[in-house]
């Protein structure tokens, strides 16, 4: 029998609903550590806002702008086993690039989800944003209809709690 693929989840697919949109069979594990990397909004989407991106990981070889890594140490929080798992970084780094509201809220409902420690979750809700000009645009949608399913009909709270 072949071991389950462990994948270190971060950013927007910290929310099980995005996950599971994206890859039905994922399930949760439990909250790991990348030791010496930092999440980052630099990686420069297509909708030229900034998406989360781990950065100090070396770059892989898949994935639209972003490397896979398939070897990727983290520490488990619950048991301080180091698991090997896969992610991914971006290809590119951009600096100075902002996450739209909408995407930053998948951000920090994925922290509420995992109960991720509060202080790590205020930096994030500490985060400078850009209200997304274009609210037809499909990966906002996408995102309202995950928000929804997580319970968030009114994302607005998640940004400005405690800021």
């Amino acid at each position: 029998m072949t071991a389950p693929l462990l994948y270190f989840a971060f950013g927007s697919n910290l929310l099980s609903t995005r996950l599971l949109r994206r890859c039905p069979g994922a399930g949760f594990r439990s909250l790991a550590a990348a030791p010496d990397h930092r999440v980052l909004f630099d990686k420069l989407s297509e909708d030229s806002s900034g998406k989360a991106n781990l950065v100090g990981a070396q770059a892989g070889a898949t994935g639209p702008g972003y490397a896979r890594i398939d070897d990727f140490p983290v520490a488990c929080l619950d048991t301080n086993d180091v698991l090997r798992t896969i992610t991914y970084v971006a290809r590119r780094n951009v600096s100075g690039l902002r996450p739209f509201d909408w995407y930053l809220a998948l951000v920090l409902a994925g922290m509420q989800e995992r109960a991720m420690d509060p202080d790590y979750v205020r930096a994030f809700r500490s985060a400078p944003f850009v209200v997304d000009p274009e609210l037809s645009r499909a990966t906002r949608l996408n995102a309202m209809r995950d928000l929804a399913e997580a319970g968030y009909d009114d994302y607005s709270d998640l940004l400005h709690r405690n800021r």
